[in-house]
């Protein structure tokens, strides 16, 4: 369940993003199983993003911020305003017929992550959120994209009987190892 906060955290979070305020659509904060802010931004400011990682290590954030977007081709059409150097590198593998429901990126600096490339937990808040926002039919897939520089994309779908989400996609190894307890 969300708890939907009043949008005065708008004015510490929208210069921190290098954003307007005007460009914020909404802020909710996740449950305490994953205590992360949720920023709803406008397709064009979130193409635009430009995070202040010292700043944001140095606001409360319990965890973590999670920006997000309606849906976009920005990332996609060679008109977009989206500097080519920050486009995600996943998308250089798919057709630009890709649609997205929508898009996110997460900030963690205050607990040593400065944007983790595709972040599940934070998708676990994104699937309920966006689910009540888009309707999609019951037991229906909704595209994600997670634009950090090096990307990921996922189907996510929310059970809302269960309260469960269900996360689909491809996964990189980054660490490998073996533990004796």
């Amino acid at each position: 369940k969300y708890q939907v906060k009043d949008s005065t955290r708008a004015s510490e979070f929208a210069p921190l993003l290098g954003i307007s305020e005007k460009d914020i659509i909404a802020i909710v904060h996740g449950p305490a199983t994953t205590p992360d802010w949720v920023v709803e931004v406008n397709p064009d400011a979130f193409a635009t993003l430009k995070p202040d990682i010292g700043g944001l290590a140095a606001v409360c954030l319990e965890r973590g911020l999670v920006v997000t977007c309606a849906g976009s081709s920005h990332f996609l059409s060679d008109a977009a305003p989206v500097d080519v150097r920050t486009r995600p590198r996943i998308l250089d593998s798919l057709h630009n017929t890709a649609v997205f429901d929508f898009c996110s990126r997460f900030f963690a600096p205050g607990v040593g992550v400065a944007e983790d490339p595709v972040t599940g937990s934070a998708h676990c808040i994104l699937a309920p959120y966006w689910d009540s926002k888009l309707q999609p039919a019951q037991g229906t897939y909704m595209q994600a994209l997670q634009a950090s520089p090096r990307g990921g994309v996922l189907r996510v779908k929310y059970d809302k009987d269960l309260e469960l989400v269900e996360l689909c996609g491809e996964a990189m190894t980054v660490l490998s190892g073996r533990m004796e307890v």
